[in-house]
């Protein structure tokens, strides 16, 4: 009988460390822990009228890898990020699977009204002070080509700022007083009077005309 008794104490001790031990797991994951939502990576708007956003897909409550069919728009594939040029208002569709195939189908959609594009300015990527090297230049026709001819390198720098109007910011400096000038987001170039540029990451390239006549100064400047 106390063998019994011993053996039934030990068959409950053991069962007891086991139990304990498996309230450490969290169990098998129904498919209501599946969570399948998007991030906005970045956002920039344009004079045009529209804004490049980049977005991912955020995945929670279980591990994976995960597998995302998308029916809308189908040439996304994976989790992203997806870049998208938004004039409109966007659709989306993706059936997202974890590795023990729980599945969600989640919907979304891109609202242009959701993007204010003086927060998502693009001239945020350009305005600031600029240093680097000016360098004047001139020009003359010798009867058969143009014939450019430089003259030294000077230290310079510039600022450009925001202007009223939302396809212009201003640049002072290097012959410019706070002139407003014209963005191209198609050509990617500004220009205005006597003055034209490009922006290159974080060098600016300028073109200025000195006068009427055919003398121009070039200066490349890197964002401080």
């Amino acid at each position: 009988m106390e063998i019994k008794l011993n053996i039934f104490k030990s068959l409950v001790l053991v069962c007891l460390v086991t139990f304990l031990a498996c309230k450490k797991d969290t169990g098998p994951v129904d498919s209501h822990s599946l969570t399948v939502s998007y991030d906005i990576n970045s956002a920039i708007c344009y004079p045009n009228d529209s804004c490049s956003i980049t977005y991912s897909l955020h995945i929670e409550g279980t591990d994976g890898p995960f597998n995302a069919q998308w029916l809308d728009p189908v040439t996304n594939t994976g989790m992203g990020p997806f870049t998208v040029l938004l004039k409109n208002d966007i659709n989306h569709r993706v059936n997202v699977t974890d590795q023990i195939n729980n599945s969600v189908d989640f919907q979304f959609q891109l609202k242009k009204s959701d993007f204010d594009s003086l927060k998502y300015d693009y001239r945020d990527l350009f305005v600031g002070s600029y240093s680097g090297i000016k360098q004047s230049s001139s020009m003359y026709y010798n009867g058969s080509e143009w014939i450019t001819t430089y003259g030294p390198k000077l230290n310079a720098s510039i600022t450009l700022n925001k202007y009223s109007l939302f396809n212009y910011f201003t640049i002072n400096g290097f012959g410019a007083q706070n002139m407003p000038y014209g963005y191209n987001i198609y050509t990617a170039n500004f220009s205005g009077y006597h003055l034209n540029g490009y922006f290159y990451k974080d060098t600016v390239y300028i073109s200025y005309q000195v006068g009427l006549g055919p003398s121009w100064q070039h200066f490349k400047g890197t964002r401080n």
